[in-house]
């Protein structure tokens, strides 16, 4: 069975950013990004299992912003924001901690299609500082001190294939996996760091990337794809393989049930 925890959000638009925030074992909350009534800016809207509750700061930071990917990640109680869309570009990052928006720990970090955890950093990718692009470019933070990373970002970045943007960003057997259209790179570690081409295995969807314990799966034009342990990626779409042939696989996503 079901229950229903609250109203449809703003004017019943379509979820742009979906989230299960862990601040601590013992707070979390769900967080939700929509489109407004108009259409012409993002909202950021919290659950803990009871409703809806608009956090507005975020929509004043994100006006003019509509239709954007907002992608999250977690790390030493804030939850880290990021995103990008066709039309209006990219938002500008910022953090969540309790109900307070705003931009600390976003000083220098630079705006990025995707974000997420590795070991004891933040890692986003396929960047743009002040309108600069950089799209075959990871940064990544300082280890946190007392909650607060710090964005170097004169060296505290790499690099991978310089033909290919990157489409997306995998954690997994403690490996960073920085992924393009058609290939994938495996990162170790960051003091040294180590990088090597995984796969000629690209992903179509940065949101199609999810784990399942050991198992890593990926999405692009030519199917679904696992890798156990880092070992190479294998088709597993069998009879769904049409489906995704002629399908639009840059805006799809998945989860695992």
């Amino acid at each position: 069975g079901y229950s229903q925890i609250g109203d449809a959000l703003e004017a019943n638009n379509s979820i742009t950013g979906f989230h299960n925030f862990r601040q601590t074992a013992a707070t979390q909350k769900m967080l939700a990004t929509v489109n407004d009534a108009t259409d012409d800016d993002t909202q950021l809207f919290y659950s803990t299992g009871a409703g809806w509750t608009e956090v507005g700061a975020a929509e004043t930071a994100w006006a003019n912003k509509a239709d954007i990917k907002v992608e999250m990640a977690d790390m030493a109680g804030y939850c880290y924001m990021v995103g990008w869309g066709s039309t209006d570009g990219f938002i500008s990052p910022r953090t969540l901690t309790g109900t307070t928006f705003g931009t600390t720990n976003t000083t220098s970090m630079p705006n990025a299609k995707y974000i997420i955890r590795y070991r004891d950093r933040i890692f986003i990718g396929n960047t743009d500082i002040s309108g600069t692009a950089t799209p075959f470019r990871v940064y990544y933070t300082s280890v946190p001190s007392a909650g607060t990373v710090t964005w170097d970002t004169s060296e505290g970045f790499f690099e991978v294939d310089y033909s290919e943007e990157i489409t997306g960003l995998g954690e997994n057997w403690d490996r960073l996996i920085v992924f393009t259209e058609y290939s994938s790179y495996m990162v170790t570690g960051v003091s040294p760091l180590v990088k090597k081409k995984f796969a000629d295995v690209g992903c179509s969807a940065h949101r199609t990337i999810k784990n399942s314990g050991q198992y890593m799966i990926w999405a692009n034009r030519d199917g679904v794809w696992m890798s156990q342990g880092g070992s190479d990626p294998v088709n597993v779409a069998g009879r769904v393989i049409d489906f995704i042939r002629f399908s639009n696989m840059t805006n799809s996503f998945a989860e695992v049930v």
